[in-house]
């Protein structure tokens, strides 16, 4: 996941974790444990809103919340084109493309791993 070091570093003194340096960014599980529990966190932030905490994820906490606050973005999903920054407009779009081709491929199951909703597992080879 992609996460600033001074984002990783505001999550790890937040959760105590005293032997953060920025290498452990590069460590696969480390890194995306940290970009889920900052994901965690900018949804509860922003009510449950996963359109909001994706555009912070992507924008930033506190350009995001002045966009709700000042009017210039409503939060909605509808009104995506009133994100001012481009970057941040595209990375929400994709995302929510991204969710909702793994929504009707795999369901609300996390741990069914191909076919259909419900079919089970598909393993290589079979299909």
């Amino acid at each position: 996941m992609q996460l600033l070091p001074s984002t990783a570093e505001w999550l790890a003194e937040k959760n105590g974790e005293s032997d953060y340096h920025d290498d452990k960014l590069f460590e696969p599980a480390y890194n995306i444990e940290t970009g889920s529990r900052y994901l965690a966190e900018l949804l509860k932030q922003f009510n449950g809103s996963e359109v909001v905490a994706l555009a912070a994820y992507n924008g930033g906490r506190g350009r995001v919340r002045n966009w709700l606050d000042e009017g210039i973005w409503d939060g909605s999903e509808a009104h995506l084109e009133q994100i001012p920054f481009s970057e941040t407009r595209a990375f929400v779009q994709r995302a929510l493309k991204n969710y909702r081709n793994y929504q009707r491929l795999y369901g609300d199951n996390p741990t069914n791993t191909g076919g259909s909703a419900g079919s089970g597992p598909c393993y290589p080879g079979q299909g």
